[in-house]
């Protein structure tokens, strides 16, 4: 039998970036995946999501191209957004298969089971190794809500191929992430939406600001938000909420994802948290050797963060030590106007009774933003008393792309002026970066300060 350095079980982001980094590192690596390669994120998440958005966005486009002296038809053909979405996830899908081969690593396909330490099973062959790591990802959350099993709901994995579930009134349970993605998708493509939220606001986990930003330019474009607001009771084309009933066409549950480990050991091998496997602050399990990140563990379920945990596992495993800053983890919401955050927001800052100072500036005097005719966005940092910058939350657009130097910033806790300090590109919207530092010390160039 092949003694394996690394058997990594699922070929989403961190299992294909872990095996990777293990061939970079000149260990033996045997790959298990039962579906397809890249997981959930690659085949019916990030990616096909993301690709959806980008197309939607040249609907809405259209619609506001009157306002540029352009005269255009809004009409879109379904099937051929369909086939744009399948043909970037089967090139990138091939594009991660041929980095697995040209690494030399072994892809197993088929349901993988630890037996024991050190062993596991794929297909009835039995495999060896040093090290395990399960990346098994997670699957859609399904709440026990009565009448949930005969609603005849839909997952975001669902709404992926849009001509298989034709509707003009989408109600989206959820008005976290995926649920505020969905519902500025389908707005884009001129449907209705309704979002039910059972906390305060959308997007609770985020700054303030971010959720009250985002459910005004919602609202203007004739998404109904219902927030406080618990589902109590489902039928096919209803959401009950208490004695109120949302009537629509589809149902889409955005609640969040759970673990999926399921079948992959017997008995009590492994400690749980639920139905999360339980990791150590190394992602080491009770079972000697195996390690386990991603979705499948509790905490943050981004795919970008599982790649460096991967990373990170790999890394510590071989040499002891890691290069990777797990301290500051990057959170984007893609919409019309993307959303990125990271570090502490301002109501945490409160809560633990850090003295903060906050500089922010409105997006709406930024050329580009102008130039495009964009939206009310805007970028905010926090700072500590010292000038270290504590966290960053903007909405506007590449807000993806602007939220690095806030992602390096908050890992090595440096001081704003070393941002405040550096030359940026005109006309750009990352201006808006230096506006925000400046106004820290109320020194922002292009902000009216009255006395």
């Amino acid at each position: 039998m092949t003694a394996y350095d690394f058997m990594i079980i699922g070929a989403g982001p961190a299992g294909y970036t872990a095996a990777i980094k293990a061939a970079h590192l000149h260990q033996s690596v045997l790959l298990c995946e039962e579906d397809l390669v890249g997981g959930t994120c690659l085949n019916v998440g990030c990616i096909p999501t993301k690709a959806l958005i980008h197309a939607s966005q040249y609907v809405e486009s259209i619609t506001e191209a009157e306002g540029f002296g352009v005269h255009l038809s809004g009409t879109y053909e379904p099937s051929a957004l369909q086939a744009y979405k399948d043909e970037t996830v089967l090139k990138l899908r091939t594009g991660v298969e041929t980095l697995i081969k040209a690494n030399k690593i072994e892809l197993v396909r088929g349901h993988a089971k630890i037996t024991a330490a050190h062993h596991i099973q794929v297909n009835d062959t039995d495999y060896e190794g040093t090290h395990i790591l399960i990346a098994t990802g997670s699957k859609p959350a399904i709440p026990p809500i009565e009448g949930v099993n005969e609603a005849g709901i839909l997952t975001s994995s669902d709404l992926l191929n849009p001509n298989d579930h034709p509707f003009n009134h989408l109600c989206i349970i959820g008005g976290g992430v995926i649920g505020c993605e969905f519902a500025n998708l389908y707005a884009n493509l001129g449907k209705r939406v309704t979002i039910v939220e059972a906390k305060p606001h959308i997007l609770p986990e985020m700054d303030a600001e971010i959720s009250q930003n985002l459910s005004m330019l919602l609202k203007r474009r004739k998404v109904s938000i219902l927030t406080g607001a618990g589902v109590t009771k489902l039928e096919p084309g209803k959401v009950w909420i208490g004695e109120k009933c949302v009537e629509c066409d589809a149902i889409l549950m955005a609640v969040g994802r759970r673990s999926n480990a399921e079948g992959l050991f017997d008995g009590d091998l492994i400690e749980m948290n639920r139905s999360c496997i339980k990791v150590d602050s190394s992602f080491r399990t009770n079972l000697e050797e195996v390690y386990a990140c991603g979705d499948c563990v509790q905490g943050i379920q981004l795919a970008h963060y599982a790649e460096a945990c991967g990373e990170w596992i790999v890394e510590t495993a071989v040499n002891g030590t890691s290069h990777i800053h797990l301290e500051a983890v990057p959170a984007c919401v893609y919409l019309n106007d993307e959303i990125a955050c990271v570090g502490m927001t301002e109501a945490q800052a409160k809560e633990q009774g850090i003295t903060y100072r906050i500089g922010k500036y409105s997006m709406l005097g930024n050329s580009r933003t102008v130039i495009k005719k964009g939206n009310r966005g805007f970028v905010k940092v926090l700072s500590g008393e010292d000038g270290t910058v504590l966290g960053c939350a903007m909405m506007c657009s590449r807000a993806s792309d602007m939220i690095m130097p806030f992602v390096d910033t908050v890992a090595h806790r440096r001081n704003l002026k070393e941002l405040s300090e550096l030359i940026y590109p005109h006309p750009s919207f990352c201006e808006g970066i230096k506006e925000a530092l400046e106004d820290t010390d109320k020194d922002a160039i292009h902000v009216i300060y009255r006395n």
